[in-house]
């Protein structure tokens, strides 16, 4: 009988000496993990501080550059590590949105940078206004570069905590207030909440990204009406037997009604839309329906579109000029013709089922972002002219057709839009319309969805 005690002691203590082994093992894993995660975050933290001290050592050297020559290679330097510090924001595991203010910062410090590297290519030197921006600019990557250094060197002399960082993004919260690190950035959060407003010619610059819908008219109006509205819009013969129900308020630039169409039990997709609360626009509707094999004819697939979308936005004269397919599916890009003139910026979005026809989906938001009575001057140049612009080894597949495109900045610029190629490799080129010079390139890539831009 002692012996067998003896021997389920010893028994114990060999499991009792696995478990501890196990657990030790695991503890130094998980360790292991923690340093390897923390390497990686305090890198991209590293990477945040090297990009932002470059940005303000080349935005202070820009305003010495006596000549164009001499600007483009330091603005095009503060672009580029404008770019490398965002990354590093992109990086460091904060919540959603805890960064937006550096992140803003950042982005809209290169996007400027690279409007006034197009200006120097034209030999355009920076205004007093422009020279006043790089300043501020400058004072403010001088302001974060310190913030930043000082969080590096605290974090450096302690425990840095990135992974109470992260384990707080994961659930949402803010870092707990003793972590230096989650600390420092909510302090340089609030202090860019000072730096005045940035407003150039860019897509980053604050009067482009507040920016109202241009297309909505008319007075808000009630759920009901937007009930109303949805119900009329979907494509089913059956709508009138359908449920309808607002299920929620979207907010942003475009406020609607989020709005569920649902069929009787038993039968039908249910469709999904949005309703502007200005005017009752539709901005966007999506069915629930499964697409089944087939494939009907891309010219009836097309025609059903165009008749979708010019019965629901009558006196709009709206025609494809794309398409692309992906799992049984074909989407085509609506654009309004107005005196002759492609309006790109109004484009509308339908996509069609390829085994029966049935509109899927259909988008607006472009046209009611950018809708607005234009009135279109006569071109400088005639398409012949423009035609002798086009690069030698560009062959066209015909004449030139006019186009309002948008620019980067969401200005709208005339052009002549020619599709063709080089060698092998297909192109649409848009010159403008009265200098000739080149304002857009695309390439037009075969794939298993048809032809892509890019």
């Amino acid at each position: 009988m002692e012996k067998r005690l003896r021997g389920l002691s010893a028994l114990l203590i060999f499991a009792l000496l696995g478990v501890t082994a196990w657990a030790l093992s695991m503890r130094s894993q998980r360790d292991q993990i923690a340093l390897m995660m923390g390497t990686r975050y305090q890198q991209a933290f590293q990477e945040l501080v090297d990009g932002v001290d470059r940005m303000e050592a080349n935005l202070a050297k820009v305003s010495l550059a006596g000549a164009p020559s001499d600007q483009i290679p330091l603005l095009t330097e503060i672009w580029r590590d404008a770019g490398l510090a965002q990354a590093g924001v992109g990086q460091i595991p904060l919540p959603v949105g805890r960064m937006m203010r550096t992140s803003t910062f950042l982005a809209q410090a290169g996007d400027y940078a690279y409007s006034l590297v197009r200006q120097a290519a034209r030999g355009v030197m920076p205004d007093d206004r422009a020279r006043e921006r790089l300043a501020a600019l400058n004072r403010e990557a001088s302001q974060l570069a310190a913030e930043l250094h000082g969080i590096f060197d605290k974090a450096q002399a302690g425990p840095t905590g990135w992974i109470e960082i992260q384990r707080a993004a994961a659930r949402g919260l803010t870092p707990p207030r003793t972590n230096v690190v989650g600390d420092g950035l909510q302090q340089v959060e609030v202090q860019l909440e000072e730096v005045p407003t940035l407003t150039y010619d860019g897509p980053f610059s604050d009067h482009m990204t507040e920016r109202k819908p241009r297309g909505l008219q008319g007075e808000e109006i009630g759920p009901g009406e937007a009930e109303r509205v949805a119900r009329a819009f979907v494509p089913s013969p059956e709508r009138d037997r359908y449920q309808v129900a607002v299920t929620d308020r979207v907010q942003g630039p475009m406020p609607a009604y989020h709005v569920a169409v649902r069929p009787p039990k038993g039968g039908g997709a249910t469709y999904t839309l949005d309703v502007a609360r200005q005017g009752g626009a539709v901005v966007w509707m999506s069915s629930s329906r499964q697409v089944g094999s087939g494939e009907m004819d891309r010219d009836e697939m097309r025609r059903r579109a165009e008749t979708f979308a010019r019965e629901r936005m009558p006196g709009v004269p709206l025609e494809a000029v794309d398409s692309v397919a992906a799992q049984g599916r074909t989407t085509f890009s609506l654009i309004p013709r107005v005196d002759d003139v492609l309006i790109y910026p109004d484009m509308v979005k339908v996509t069609v089922a390829a085994d029966n026809g049935e509109i899927l989906h259909y988008d607006a938001q472009s046209y009611l972002m950018n809708h607005t009575d234009r009135r279109l001057g006569k071109p400088e140049l005639s398409e012949q002219e423009a035609r002798r612009r086009l690069p030698p080894d560009f062959e066209p597949d015909g004449p030139g057709r006019l186009a309002l495109i948008p620019t980067d900045s969401l200005r709208e610029v005339l052009t002549y839009e020619y599709r063709g190629r080089v060698g092998s490799q297909r192109f649409i080129l848009f010159l403008n319309a009265d200098s000739g010079d080149t304002e857009e390139i695309l390439q037009v890539v075969p794939s298993s969805e048809g032809e892509v831009t890019r």
